[in-house]
């Protein structure tokens, strides 16, 4: 919606439609100079590569508790609400004990994102 205030937008459709053209222009017609002042279509190949059409559900390990990330990216841990990331909401993470009594790492697939600290009143990152 800000989006149409600032431009004069009438609506989300005719915006569409201006960044389509937009996007047509400058990958179709434009010239790049990088390119020799050819468009960046002139160069676009499509990968080789087969992708899912869907990504196989993660899995963790047998002994992690597996927690769903909410819209607003936090997951509720032993009734505190710890924030993850906004760009996980939707996914799930492992909720794995680290070194220290009362320290826990939670893990998106095989990385970890932060640290919880039971025994301190802030998050570890």
């Amino acid at each position: 919606r800000e989006l149409l205030e600032r431009t004069g937008y009438a609506s989300f459709e005719q915006c569409q439609r201006e960044m389509d053209h937009w996007r047509h222009d400058y990958n179709e017609i434009r010239p790049h100079q990088a390119l020799d002042q050819h468009p960046l279509l002139s160069r676009y190949q499509a990968s080789a590569r087969a992708y899912p059409e869907q990504l196989p559900p993660l899995e963790y390990d047998e002994g992690d508790r597996v927690l769903k990330v909410k819209k607003k990216g936090q997951i509720d841990l032993g009734g505190r609400i710890i924030f993850v990331s906004e760009g996980l909401a939707g996914q799930h993470v492992a909720i794995r004990s680290a070194e220290r009594d009362g320290v826990f790492n939670i893990v998106f697939i095989y990385k970890t994102i932060c640290q919880v600290d039971f025994n301190a009143k802030e998050n570890l990152s």
